[in-house]
């Protein structure tokens, strides 16, 4: 399995060309106004399981490796690091019912 050069090693971004302003000048300048204009905010559709109930953001603190290991495990998957950190821990923890008396 090739593991894409993002995940091992960190990426720059390309250099811009220097502008020539003889040369489609203006057309640039329209694109770059164009990317100016902000977009609205998308709602995030996060895919949870049937009756888990409302999605909150947490903080959580994992060692380097146990990052690595999971990130990668999705990826093979082809899902959201979110959504597979969710179903391995819905396997490996225990089920817990709580039930209140009057």
């Amino acid at each position: 399995m090739a593991i894409p050069a993002g995940i091992l090693q960190p990426t720059t971004l390309p250099e811009e060309p220097p502008a020539d302003e003889g040369q489609g000048g203006a057309a640039r300048d329209e694109a770059q106004d164009a990317k100016a204009v902000p977009r609205a905010a998308r709602k995030s559709k996060i895919a949870t399981k049937a009756g888990s109930g409302r999605v909150e953001g947490r903080k959580l603190y994992l060692p380097e490796d146990l990052y690595f290991r999971l990130r990668m495990l999705a990826y093979q998957r082809g899902q959201k690091l979110s959504e597979c950190a969710a179903e391995v821990l819905d396997k490996a923890l225990p089920k817990w019912t709580v039930s209140r008396d009057g």
